[in-house]
């Protein structure tokens, strides 16, 4: 979360690679047991209020290779990738979710960030992306964290709802238009398929 700018040895930006790539690419090679398994599969992504920091980038992921980048907007990008992932899977058929946990300390998250100081500068970088202030949550344990993601992976209420965001154990719709976007929803999977190479057929 909020690293300083570097590339993989693949070089894609690291939070991008680390928070999206990885999980396309592990879903990729799933998905022949995801679908053995059967009508009550599911497949639940991770993300964050911080995607509302920023878009995905489909021209730009790098930030021109770093030129452009600041640690809260590459945040920002990897977590509404997540969202448009889900998305992207629900609309070929498997059932998916995508949970933003809330704001829980005590975790090692940020333990990658350069400076403990710089969740002071979401707010303006939100402004300068967006042209809005970002709204943080109250902070939750991690034992109210967790209850979402198992909603998200165990309840049977919400098959119906595939493709949904939760939060606060609900199912809503993210904020950002450019987070639920039909055409960015594809532009997502079509660069994430050159990137690990190879079709990501269902």
């Amino acid at each position: 979360m909020a690293t300083p700018f570097r590339l993989t040895t693949d070089g894609l930006e690291s939070q991008f690679s680390t928070n999206h790539i990885g999980h396309f690419l592990l879903t990729k090679l799933l998905m022949p047991k995801i679908l053995a398994a059967g009508k009550n599969a599911r497949v639940v992504n991770v993300t964050s209020d911080g995607y509302t920091i920023g878009p995905f980038r489909p021209a730009d992921y790098n930030f021109s290779n770093g030129r452009a980048y600041d640690p809260w907007s590459g945040y920002g990008q990897s977590k509404t990738a997540n969202i448009l992932f889900t998305k992207g899977l629900a609309k070929r058929g498997v059932t998916s979710f995508v949970v933003h946990p809330g704001v829980i300390f005590g975790t090692n998250l940020s333990g990658g960030m350069e400076d403990q100081n710089s969740f002071n500068q979401i707010d303006e970088i939100t402004r300068k992306n967006m042209g809005h202030g970002f709204e943080m949550d109250e902070p939750k344990s991690i034992e109210q964290g967790i209850a979402t993601t198992l909603v998200a992976a165990l309840d049977p209420n919400i098959v119906g709802e595939s493709g949904s965001y939760l939060a606060n154990c609900s199912v809503s719709e993210p904020v950002a238009e450019y987070a639920r976007d039909p055409k960015i929803i594809d532009e997502l999977w079509k660069v994430s398929e050159g990137i690990v190479g190879g079709k990501f057929e269902i």
